[in-house]
């Protein structure tokens, strides 16, 4: 069938199932065609539809999310809700229902989208994938479609084996649900009297299907009426509420109670009543307009309105007969909810299409916000989208998108960027902390042991225990590796003293550098080898090392360059005292730096002089600049002023493709690029070796440099409130900057181990997160929240400002223009 896609195997979507569509466009000014491709690259986010069923197993419980034209299977867990595929549909899902054939032990998914045509989905446990199990199509040319506000309408009668569909007016489609796991294609048509519908639903306890009609005749009254469907001869007979029965104006949802006691809820803006044919229960209710309702038990449901309110329906009764209604109100304000669905142990997930959908904790006390229930999860939601503008705040050629999203109380401007997403895989509470390294026992393998965590006053190691254990949710039950992270002492370490810098370095050592004195620990026994302190009443401020060279600095100015021989000793070579204090240094291994002229070639390789040497990067304060000396012997290199505005905190010194570069972290949230462009071995060359520079905006606190080396290459991570990953384009010399979905990171390390060989450790203001990057770029959503409804942007460059026209929500107010700072997008 054309409207639909099923996705491959393995759960992921493959080249048949993505949602790219091709269009030819002719050119007057050639005969040739032209191919545009537009490609979808955020899948949609905006909840329509929500069913809970036992979808992929007997035991299990799904919660399916129809968003648009994707079918999003969430399988509930012990841990929360777990993703378990995404369908993408070849459509707009109008109709959403799930059903059971008879002698099955698992619910099937029937949709339909706005083309009215229909299938089954299953999911085969064995291969578990996705099965079409039926389809066709629900199209009658005679009659108008239906125009209603509640639109499509689609319901389940489980008692009698029959899908009912209201798709066009006048009319009513069923289809019979067969034994044996079979459906028939095409639906049976029964004309309806009743042209405007608003709701409908099947009765509870009657030997034959019973459909209830909420309708609107022509004089603007609401009515009732029930029909009888004889299955036999598809055609509709008298219902058993013999009298059509007016209800309150505003009625806008029915809500069944199944057997035995029957009947139904008829919900208006100011009334709830309960009808069964013989007598009616009702209960006022203060005006607002219900959105949805979930039940929870046969007797209590979950209540959501227009301005996302939650309140709770109860059915006072003696077992048979309904006695009263009560209508708890006041339980929170959620999201504007499209959808709500009870799991189970009071979760339920809010689902949206003006906002963030949640997933709650029902409470039986009030919280400390007001509410009776606890926010677990927030599903972003970008939609509905009323204006943006797109703009590249940083002229780097990354342009960023500012919606104006949501509806009244949930509008908000979403920033979306092109970033890398970090999925955490342990996070611990920790404040203070001041920097991290990861270390390793074996400096010739790739894992990392020990993770060095430094405070104001001490130093603790976290060091990686590995175990083999089953894994639960494990597809195909093979053991998987979990790593466990926990506080040993080293005892070469310094652990009562704040470490500055700690790193393996050559002769299968670790070095650790406080303010007293540097120490070199043997990687076999973790004893202390030997130490060097500076000279009496001196403090160490800085220092920094890399493969068997180590710079110091002590009284702010004097650079010492240590030297790590072979017997784990550590010699003075030279010591050098600069005209202004050091702000930060960095040193790195160089293989060899491409001359000027071959930098000026696009994709020129690296220059082939063989041999190493390592390059010292010192960031200065009073001058704000950069000098670059060669090692062994400190000798000026380059000499670079940074500018006025800012001084250099962090500095590091990496290779992106093939040319090496210069990045200062700025203290004002800038970071400034060099490129060095001459061959650094020959320290004779006193000609400036640094590029002019490349300034990009990150943030606004201070940027702390770290090079790390992954699957796809080395890059450099921007550390500061708006974390920052630099790269370089494949078979290009031109950098990327990608945003990571954190924030206000203040160091960084790579952290690999069996369990997560790709993984990094980011220190935060309070807290100590482990995760791993996403291997592709993805769309990062940023929220700031209106509580008003957004209607237009536009950008001034000049201010870097938005301008931004907004409605508010209260009655009577007038409209605004508001004017929001491009970095904070505050007011």
């Amino acid at each position: 069938m054309a409207d639909f896609a099923t996705p491959s195997p393995s759960g992921s979507h493959g080249q048949e199932a993505m949602d790219v569509k091709e269009s030819m466009v002719s050119s007057s000014s050639s005969s040739s065609p032209e191919y545009n491709y537009v490609v979808t690259a955020h899948r949609p986010t905006v909840v329509t539809h929500a069913v809970v069923c036992s979808f992929t197993g007997p035991s299990e419980k799904n919660l399916i999310l129809a968003k648009s034209s994707c079918l999003e299977i969430r399988k509930l867990a012990p841990t929360g809700l777990v993703s378990v595929t995404e369908i993408p549909i070849y459509g707009k899902i109008a109709v959403f229902l799930s059903f059971r054939y008879q002698g099955e032990s698992q619910d099937c998914l029937f949709v339909c989208t706005d083309r009215n045509n229909f299938c089954v989905l299953g999911w085969n446990m064995h291969r578990r994938t996705i099965q079409t199990r039926a389809s066709g199509s629900l199209r009658q040319r005679n009659f108008p479609p239906v125009e209603s506000e509640e639109g499509p309408i689609g319901l389940v009668d489980a008692e009698h084996g029959i899908i009912g569909l209201h798709l066009y007016e006048g009319i009513f489609q069923y289809l019979r649900v067969g034994t044996e796991g079979k459906m028939e294609n095409r639906p049976y048509e029964l004309r309806l009297d009743e042209l405007n519908v608003i709701s409908m639903c099947f009765l509870a306890g009657h030997k034959k299907p019973v459909l209830l009609v909420l309708y609107c005749d022509f004089e603007d009254a609401l009515y009732i009426k029930t029909y009888s469907i004889n299955l036999r001869e598809a055609s509709f007979e008298r219902g058993p509420w013999s009298n059509v029965i007016a209800v309150h104006k505003g009625a806008s949802k029915l809500v069944p109670i199944p057997s035995p006691l029957g009947g139904v809820v008829v919900i208006s803006s100011e009334q709830i009543a309960y009808i069964d044919g013989t007598k009616t229960v009702d209960q006022r209710i203060n005006a607002s307009r219900i959105e949805c309702i979930a039940p929870i038990t046969k007797d209590r449901y979950l209540v959501g309105d227009v301005d996302g309110r939650l309140s709770m329906l109860i059915l006072r009764h003696n077992g048979r007969d309904i006695r009263a209604l009560q209508l708890e109100e006041d339980l929170g304000v959620t999201s504007k909810a499209s959808t709500l669905s009870y799991l189970d142990n009071a979760y339920v997930y809010v689902g949206s299409a003006a906002g963030d959908s949640q997933l709650i904790c029902l409470k039986s006390e009030k919280q400390a916000n007001g509410s009776y229930f606890q926010e677990v999860k927030r599903d972003v939601n970008l939609g509905p989208i009323l204006d943006f503008c797109v703009v590249d705040l940083d002229r780097q050629g990354q342009g960023l998108m500012v919606t104006c999203s949501g509806c009244g109380k949930d509008g908000s401007l979403r920033v979306v960027r092109n970033g890398i997403g970090i999925t955490p895989d342990a996070v611990l509470e920790i404040d203070g902390l001041q920097g991290l390294w990861s270390l390793k026992k074996d400096t010739t393998g790739n894992k990392d042991q020990y993770l060095a965590l430094s405070f104001a006053a001490q130093t603790y190691v976290m060091a990686v225990s590995e175990q083999r254990k089953m894994d639960v949710d494990a597809r195909q039950g093979e053991p998987q590796v979990c790593a466990l992270l926990e506080e040993v002492s080293v005892s070469g370490f310094d652990h009562a003293s704040a470490t500055l810098f700690a790193a393996n370095m050559t002769g299968d050592c670790i070095v650790q550098a406080t303010d007293r004195e540097i120490r070199v620990i043997s990687c076999l026994d973790l004893a202390l080898r030997s130490k060097w302190s500076p000279a009496e009443g001196q403090r160490i401020q800085k220092a920094h090392g890399s493969g068997k060279f180590l710079l110091v600095v002590t009284g702010g100015n004097k650079v010492t360059e240590l030297e790590l021989q072979g017997n784990n000793e550590l010699k003075e070579l030279n010591t050098r005292v600069l005209e202004t204090e050091v702000s930060c240094l960095c040193i790195a291994k160089l293989d060899s730096i491409p001359t000027s002229s071959q930098m000026n070639i696009e994709g020129a390789s690296p220059s082939t002089a063989s041999g190493e040497t390592h390059v010292a990067a010192i960031g200065m304060w009073d001058n704000k600049g950069v000098l670059v000396a060669a090692l062994p012997g400190l000798k000026t290199v380059a000499v670079q002023s940074l500018g006025d505005n800012a001084i250099a905190r962090s500095i590091g010194i990496c290779k992106l493709g093939s040319i090496w570069r210069l990045f200062c972290g700025m203290g004002d949230g800038q970071l400034i690029v060099f490129e060095l462009q001459k061959e650094l071995s020959n320290p004779s060359k006193t000609i400036s070796a640094l590029s002019s520079p490349n300034k990009v905006t990150l943030g606004t606190n201070p940027v702390s440099i770290t090079c790390f080396e992954n699957k796809s290459g080395w890059h450099v991570m921007a550390s500061c409130d708006r974390p920052t990953v630099v790269y370089c384009a494949k078979n290009s010399s031109r950098l990327l900057y990608n945003n990571v979905n954190l924030k206000n990171v203040r160091h960084m390390a790579t952290f690999r181990s069996a369990a997560s060989p790709n993984a990094l450790a980011f220190a935060t203001q309070n807290s100590l997160m482990i995760g791993t990057a996403d291997a592709i770029q993805k769309l990062h959503v940023s929220t700031f929240p209106l509580k008003e409804q957004p209607r237009r942007i536009a950008h001034q460059p000049e201010t870097n400002s938005f301008l931004v026209c907004v409605e508010p929500c209260e009655e009577g107010e007038p409209n605004a223009v508001r004017i929001a700072d491009g970095q904070s997008y505050e007011f």
